[in-house]
């Protein structure tokens, strides 16, 4: 008659069958975990909506969905099942990860990712107005820039953060203008936007005199220049400078002053002078001269 032996442990086996019971009851692991995974994370779009659909889990009492951009923004939302409508998830074009997980008890399952490419066409420019010579809009997310056309005419494009287009020195003619601003995107997933328009009336400044001289009737200095009769003027306005600190500036209606009290001492000024039109003042016209001993030297 055979006798049984009593099974043998060595000390390393028993050592690993003891840290497998000790670990199984600190960290038990509950039966959902070895639920099916939602299979086959899809998007698709059907007349103009995108949906993500996937493969049920067994188990689940509800699924989360994330999209994450390829900026780093991350946006989510919960559905009951598949599929379910998702577009709210996305805000400027690019690539997104989108990724559904299922929960039972508030517990994830499982989880499954889908890519996909957002395209959309960029707003255009809001609050498009003109003034102090210059276009100025609100900006627009997702922008890489803005072109500008005048009358239209292309006159340039402006930075991503630059949103302000400056036409003194481009517009020369007393008129109306149509100005068009579209916000540009990157040409994959964000597409150029149509073009804001703005129709504004410019007001050319009065060409100024061509010339200033500064010189004596008696003790008096006076400062003149060519009537610019063609312009119309309201006047013109006129200034004194030395090392660049302004003495005197006023507005006449008389293409001379008297700027004896500014220019008496021996020194070097500048004389400047400049029409006004409508309330619009041309560019200065300047020279300097140089006043020793009661004389001027130019």
């Amino acid at each position: 008659m055979k006798t049984l032996g009593k099974t043998k442990l060595y000390p390393a086996a028993a050592l690993a069958v003891l840290i497998v019971l000790i670990a199984a009851a600190l960290f038990p692991v509950s039966s959902a975990a070895f639920a099916a995974a939602p299979l086959n994370a899809e998007i698709i779009e059907q007349n103009g909506r995108i949906f993500l659909q996937w493969n049920a889990v067994d188990g689940a009492d509800s699924y989360e969905i994330e999209a994450v951009s390829e900026y780093g923004s991350a946006s989510r939302q919960t559905a009951d099942a598949s599929p379910t409508e998702i577009e709210d998830l996305f805000t400027l074009g690019g690539e997104y990860s989108v990724t559904v997980t299922a929960f039972s008890d508030g517990e994830a399952l499982a989880a499954d990712t889908a890519v996909y490419g957002y395209v959309v066409t960029l707003s255009s420019p809001a609050d498009l107005r003109y003034s102090d010579g210059a276009l100025r809009w609100t900006a627009v997310p997702g922008a890489t820039g803005y072109s500008v056309t005048v009358n239209g005419i292309p006159l340039g494009s402006t930075a991503a953060d630059e949103t302000e287009f400056d036409l003194s020195g481009i517009l020369a003619v007393t008129g109306e203008y149509t100005a068009a601003v579209t916000t540009l995107g990157d040409g994959v997933f964000n597409l150029d936007s149509p073009a804001a328009e703005l129709s504004f009336a410019f007001s050319a400044p009065p060409l100024s005199p061509y010339d200033i001289a500064l010189g004596k009737s008696g003790e008096s200095y006076i400062a003149s220049w060519p009537p610019m009769t063609d312009e119309s003027p309201e006047g013109y306005v006129y200034k004194v400078e030395t090392d660049g600190e302004t003495l005197f500036c006023g507005i006449t209606e008389e293409n001379h002053a008297d700027v004896t009290a500014y220019v008496a001492e021996d020194g070097v000024y500048v004389l400047s002078v400049a029409c006004v039109r409508d309330g619009i003042r041309g560019a200065f016209f300047s020279r300097s001269f140089t006043v020793t001993g009661g004389e001027i030297v130019l």
